[in-house]
């Protein structure tokens, strides 16, 4: 699918910004929860996945999942995950049941997948890797490459963000 994303192990300790650091919320609940759904999420599912079911999975009991529910609806306010769906009431509040997919500035926040900007860069040295290789045999295409490199080059330098959004792994529009 167009918005799966490879997923690696989080191991992160620092939470993103807006969670202080040392949150009991990010440390017991969050993260976890992070992990799990990353984990659970590798192997391309043709619903939503479950928030009961990711709770049983973490160990959770049944009369403790809302805690996996809540951590959802956190990470979902603070734009890491899409989720879906009501449930999971603590007695007051309602949380999401079903989480979509880890998004792709989670793993930029958890530092587990590359900027937009080291995207870019990377880009910049694949272009001009590839120019050195044409250069005997296809000058033309090779020239084609360093002036798209240098172009990009030039956009980075100047500290133009805005045409890197779209790069940030490429995946369906992500933020």
């Amino acid at each position: 699918m167009a918005d799966e994303v490879p997923r690696s192990g989080l191991s992160a300790k620092v939470p993103p910004n807006g969670w202080g650091v040392g949150s009991d919320d990010w440390e017991r609940y969050d993260l976890p929860t992070l992990t799990a759904a990353q984990a659970a999420l590798d192997v391309p599912q043709p619903e939503p996945l479950r928030v009961s079911l990711l709770a049983r999975s973490m160990g959770v009991s049944d009369e403790e999942s809302w805690k996996v529910g809540r951590a959802t609806q956190r990470l979902t306010e603070k734009g890491l995950i899409d989720s879906s769906g009501i449930g999971f009431a603590d007695g007051v509040d309602h949380y999401p049941s079903m989480i979509k997919r880890v998004r792709v500035s989670a793993l930029e926040a958890l530092q587990i997948w590359p900027t937009r900007e080291s995207t870019a860069r990377i880009l910049v040295a694949i272009l001009m890797s590839s120019a050195e290789e044409l250069d005997a045999t296809e000058p033309a295409e090779a020239t084609a490459r360093r002036g798209a490199a240098a172009v990009l080059e030039r956009l980075l330098t100047a500290g133009i963000t805005g045409f890197t959004s779209g790069l940030g792994g490429g995946l369906a529009g992500q933020p």
